[in-house]
């Protein structure tokens, strides 16, 4: 599910989100996102999305999308890449040197045509860089994102349904189709 726009880790982008069964739950009994301030120390020693004390993610981020200028798309989507995967949509085709540049990062570019039609031109990573990301980052923008949903009033349907949730796979992600963009 498209979550709408918002910034991540000084990134504008449109996070894209697998709603978790712990959602479902949170969500039922009011249980509003939690704030993340355990300190780095000992981290190591925690398993992969869950913090001492704290309850089960909420959801999981599949990505981010982008439709700003190539160098503030790109970058942002590189600075999120440890905790999902990254995806450039651009009217206008990049150069062959961005393409390689989105090649090498791992970053998905994908060409919306004036008829929306989409062209993938480079396949990138379909997850995290490693699975071993900072779990405190990630659960603390896990539960940015619970946040930002429950602000725009948009909360998890059943796994299989997510397709009929308000906002959800159908939201429109705007591709600027000015020439001038860079």
């Amino acid at each position: 599910m498209a979550l709408p726009r918002t910034e991540v880790l000084s990134a504008g982008c449109y996070p894209v989100v697998r709603w978790l069964p712990a959602d479902t739950e949170r969500v039922s009994t009011g249980q509003r996102s939690e704030v993340v301030t355990l300190p780095l120390s000992g981290r190591d020693s925690w398993p992969v999305d869950v913090l001492p004390g704290s309850s089960p993610p909420p959801l999981r981020i599949v990505g981010f999308v982008s439709v700003a200028s190539w160098r503030h798309r790109f970058c942002g989507l590189r600075s999120l890449c440890g905790v999902g995967a990254g995806l450039v949509l651009t009217a206008r085709r990049p150069s062959v040197w961005q393409l390689i540049q989105a090649d090498v990062a791992g970053v998905w570019v994908t060409q919306i045509s004036q008829d929306n039609q989409a062209a993938v031109l480079v396949r990138g990573r379909t997850g995290p860089v490693a699975p071993n990301h900072s779990v405190p980052a990630a659960c603390h923008i896990k539960e940015a994102l619970f946040a930002h949903a429950a602000k725009h009033g948009i909360t998890p349907y059943p796994p299989g349904d997510q397709e009929s949730a308000p906002g959800g796979l159908s939201f429109a992600i705007p591709v600027s189709t000015n020439r001038q963009e860079r």
